[in-house]
Order: C-alpha cells, then structure tokens, then sequence
C-alpha cells in the first residue's frame, strides 16, 4: 500500500492521448519527471537533467524525436536521501526501482518506473524485474586529482587489454597475463573503494559517476562545470540543468549539435512498448505484490 503524501499534487496521465506509441511512452516519462521533481523540490534535494534528455533540451526543446529513455543525475548524498525518503510522497501507479526495492533488479542505478506500461526486452529473455516505462536516476561522487586518476586506471584495467594475443611474443603475453590478473582484481568493488579512500586526499575537484556505474562510462567533470545549477526549458517545463551545459555535452558526446544518420535514429531501449493507460497490461499484473 502506497503511503502518497497527500499535500503533494502530480500531472494527470495523458499518455491515451499521443499519436503513437512512442510518442506516448514519451508523455509517461514526462509525467515520471514532473513528479520527480515535485518530491525533490519538497525534500530539497538537487538534481540536474543528464546525458540525452540534457541533449534533447538544448537542440530539441525537448525529447530527442526518437528517443525512449529519460535521465537525470544527482549527488550520491541526495540520491541516498531519496531513495530513503521519496517512496511514502509516491503515487501508487509509480515505483522506485533499486536493489533494495526489487530483488531480480541488479542495475547499478535507480528508476521511477510506471506500473502500468510493460516494456519487453530486445533479447527476448524472460525479465522478473518490474520493467515498466521509467527514468534513469543517476548518482554522482566528488573526487580528488588522485582519486580521479584512480579511477580512470582502473577503468582502464577494466578493458580487454590483458587478454593473450597469438601475434605477440612470450614476455608480451607475460605482460598482458599480469594485466588480467591485476585487472580481475579491480573489478571487485573493495578492491575500488580501498583505493578511493587511499587516494582520498585534497579537495574534490571532480564529479563523476557512482563507482559501479563508472565502469561503464568513465567520464569526469568539473565541479564548476555543474555547480550552480541553472534551469532550461524541457517540453514546455523548467528543470534544473548543469552550470556550464555546453562544456558538460562536450564531455559526454562531444559534436552534440551534429544530427546521427538517418539509421542511427531510433529508440535504443525499449523492444516494444505496451501502454494501456489507467490499467495494468495484463503481464504487469504479477508486479502488483511489489511494494
């Protein structure tokens, strides 16, 4: 049962209203959004729009046309404070999706999922995490000079550079054996943390993504590339943005305002999208015992 917190006020669900599918799935993360931000600005947390949904604001006014994901990033103390805190403010067709919240879950990152859409996998594998229509709940750490150039070895050793090659001699395979078995090691998240908090001297300088999300994109930015926040225009609402909004796109996708080819653009999410409205698809039903 969903402790909503009544003096909170969401937008209404006007996904039946889209032209199409994508369109709709659109409107559902936009609502997720708003309410997103209603619980922030209530608790008084930060947050900032990232990574595509940044991009789509700054050339599109909005969504990028094709695109089927929402994501927004925030500092890893005010993450935990919302995961702590954000669920009792939640409307009972919305669901905070973590480790802690749901157990076939293992993404290194948060969700706001809708309860009432399915999304189907692209591989066709049978998914027992609920996997509504969501947004992307990022965490950001601040890190040393040290702890920066840590991280981006470990990155580094998190490649398939150890890996034997035939074409190469005995003391380079040798080398690269080293490699692997250093590398091995860096995957485990002690091993990561043990160097942070050795290398954990200074002033942070650097914002950067949650550590197990990191090993995925390891990009850095300047505290003063985020900090303070402005605000830009996101389908007619305003949300929070980084400081310098072109500096961080640069970082993250470089040419940005350079449209992709006509086949790169399409969603890269969602292998088929069920809407249905004010009523579970009957597949999400078995997800109604989550809290």
């Amino acid at each position: 049962m969903s402790n909503t917190a009544h003096h909170l006020s969401f937008p209404p669900d006007d996904r039946l209203n889209a032209p199409n599918e994508l369109r709709g799935c659109q409107l559902v993360m936009l609502r997720l959004l708003r309410i997103f931000d209603a619980i922030c600005t209530e608790l008084g947390l930060q947050y900032w729009l990232e990574g595509g949904t940044l991009l789509g604001a700054v050339r599109h006014g909005g969504f990028i046309p094709w695109d089927d994901d929402l994501d927004v990033a925030m500092l890893n103390r005010d993450y935990e404070r919302f995961l702590h805190e954000a669920p009792c403010y939640l409307p009972e067709d919305v669901f905070l999706q973590h480790k802690g919240s749901d157990q076939d879950y293992d993404i290194p990152f948060a969700k706001l999922v809708d309860r009432y859409s399915l999304i189907e996998l692209h591989n066709g594998k049978e998914n027992r995490a609920l996997s509504g229509i969501f947004i992307d709940i990022q965490s950001m750490d601040l890190f040393t000079d040290r702890q920066k150039a840590a991280r981006t070895l470990l990155w580094a050793l998190h490649g398939d550079y150890g890996r034997p090659d035939p074409s190469r001699g005995i003391k380079r395979n040798l080398k690269r054996a080293a490699l692997t078995v250093f590398r091995t090691a860096a995957r485990l998240s002690f091993f990561d943390r043990a160097l942070d908090s050795f290398c954990a001297y200074g002033a942070p300088k650097w914002l950067a993504y949650d550590l197990s999300f990191q090993r995925w994109w390891p990009i850095f930015l300047t505290i003063d590339a985020v900090f303070p926040l402005q605000t830009i225009q996101f389908e007619g609402y305003t949300f929070p943005a980084p400081r310098e909004i072109d500096t961080y796109l640069r970082v993250q996708f470089g040419d940005y305002m350079t449209l992709p080819s006509v086949e790169e653009r399409r969603p890269v999410h969602l292998g088929g999208i069920h809407l249905t409205g004010p009523n579970p698809h009957p597949q999400a039903l078995r997800w109604k015992h989550h809290p």
